[in-house]
């Protein structure tokens, strides 16, 4: 991989960071604000109990959102699979950070566009989904008051978000999967 590839690449990767940033600072912030309900003692009495129907399914809701998170990341976020979607999907490249990429290396760099696209939205279910339990969690806590169940849910979301930080040697595997690295030099080269 050349460096004028690697700096657009490290480019488009950089919007995926700042989105996961973004829903990481989000999920900071809603558990500094239950820490400051919680110490604060602004939430006097729960509003249902702990066994309340409510309750339950809202730990469901949080069970199925963290099935989901599995689900995609094993199904959808591997290497082939996502090139093998990419080939088979026929995808406009509308975004302007992976148009950029298309226009300045040639249309062999088609199907890694399509690539990079179906692997932001692939993410942006994860951390969705992520930061989703941390807002049941929270929803949770002002019904019940149980600091306990949220701060499960809060490290679940957390920790979710975490283990699917974008990395840029995602990117760089695809790269290399594709075997670019020939096409693109010679299309430098013209």
């Amino acid at each position: 991989m050349d460096e004028n590839m690697r700096n657009t690449l490290r480019r488009i990767h950089r919007v995926n960071r700042t989105l996961w940033l973004g829903i990481f600072s989000g999920v900071v912030i809603l558990i500094v604000i239950a820490f400051f309900f919680y110490f604060g003692t602004f939430l006097d009495s729960p509003v249902v109990g702990i066994r309340h129907p409510l309750n339950q399914a809202l730990m469901f809701l949080v069970f199925a959102l963290l099935l989901l998170i599995m689900y995609v990341k094993r199904n959808y976020l591997q290497t082939e699979k996502i090139i093998s979607r990419a080939q088979r999907r026929e995808l406009s490249i509308t975004a302007v950070d992976v148009t950029d990429l298309v226009s300045t290396f040639g249309n062999e760099t088609n199907l890694l566009a399509k690539i990079l696209i179906i692997m932001r939205r692939y993410y942006m279910v994860i951390w969705s989904a992520a930061e989703l339990i941390v807002v049941v969690g929270f929803i949770q806590y002002v019904l019940t008051l149980s600091i306990r169940s949220f701060l499960i849910y809060g490290l679940v979301g957390t920790l979710s978000l975490v283990i699917n930080f974008p990395r840029f040697s995602f990117v760089e595997t695809m790269y290399y999967k594709l075997d670019l690295s020939e096409t693109v030099s010679k299309e430098n080269v013209r």
